[in-house]
């Protein structure tokens, strides 16, 4: 069976966010073809409009340029499968809601909830992490049929060898924005002047050398569905400092490698943990082959072929 994916953005068009990333590994999963807001033709007619009409107008185009025809089936990003046919399989993916990420930062369009929660109580859903499914639950009422954690390729993300590794801890993050807990690492770079924190700021296949520069990996998020950075990080060897969000909803704690700070924690909490976590633990760490196989796409890949076996009929 051929799926069409589509999302707004995608890989290809330069995008290195975590939704065009997931439609890559979905694609090389299940086959099909991306379609984006980039291959509607008039798009730059409609630049001005939101995405929730961007929606509709490329689900429209696609019905009427006759591409349905290709595919048994789409797999769509939220409110994304709202422009298409209702007699037409779907499977809607969350990777967190926009309800969420208002509650937790404010200023999100009503409509892109309403439009939300329209394609979650219309299709199938599948929650990319425990975190996501909750957030469906408690602000949607909807379970979805499946659980999926995302997952990388892991003979591309691997841990650096010790001579490889960057002699300064570097404290690595992942991105500049308030809901990615920006204000907190800027307050403990303030904290802990003498600890070297950047931006991962990797380009286009980067990804992997960059996190095997790191020490650690900080990331206070928010909210999250199944953050890419974080399992990359992991699968790169750095130990791991963030908050209990996405995949670590519920797992507030530490072990060696993993510490998981409540949603409300401080910077001052961040920066006694990172301090005492550079002091003890250094990256490279190899996983146990079970917490690998819940980073590995080969995981990923055989979860999604059975939800489709299961669903689409």
């Amino acid at each position: 069976m051929k799926p069409l994916i589509l999302q707004y953005c995608k890989r290809s068009e330069g995008h290195l966010g975590g939704v065009p990333k997931f439609g890559m590994y979905l694609q090389r999963a299940l086959g099909g073809d991306i379609i984006s807001w980039r291959d509607y033709p008039y798009g730059k007619q409609f630049y001005d409009k939101n995405e929730v009409e961007h929606a509709f107008l490329l689900g429209a185009h696609v019905r009427a340029a006759g591409w349905l025809e290709r595919y048994d089936f789409a797999v769509c990003d939220g409110f994304w499968a709202n422009g298409l046919p209702q007699d037409f399989p779907v499977i809607v993916v969350c990777h967190g809601t926009w309800a969420e990420m208002n509650k937790q930062c404010g200023d999100v369009p009503k409509e892109y909830i309403k439009a939300q929660e329209r394609a979650f109580r219309e299709h199938p859903v599948v929650a990319v992490s425990d975190g996501a499914a909750l957030q469906l639950w408690e602000h949607h009422g909807v379970i979805p049929v499946a659980v999926i954690n995302n997952g990388v390729d892991l003979t591309e993300y691997y841990p650096a060898e010790r001579s490889e590794r960057n002699p300064r801890p570097l404290v690595l993050h992942v991105s500049n924005s308030r809901g990615k807990g920006v204000d907190i690492v800027e307050k403990v770079r303030w904290i802990l002047p003498d600890v070297d924190i950047q931006y991962t700021d990797a380009g286009m296949g980067q990804e992997a050398e960059r996190f095997r520069q790191g020490s650690m990996f900080l990331f206070p998020s928010r909210h999250e569905g199944d953050s890419y950075a974080l399992i990359e990080a992991m699968a790169c060897g750095l130990p791991i400092l963030a908050s209990g969000v996405g995949r670590l909803e519920g797992k507030e704690g530490s072990e060696y490698g993993l510490h998981v700070l409540p949603k409300d924690a401080t910077a001052y909490e961040y920066a006694s943990r990172l301090t005492t976590i550079l002091r003890h633990e250094t990256a490279g760490i190899r996983h146990t082959s079970a917490l690998l196989r819940t980073l590995d796409y080969n995981r990923f890949a055989e979860e999604w072929r059975a939800v489709v076996e299961r669903i689409i009929v």
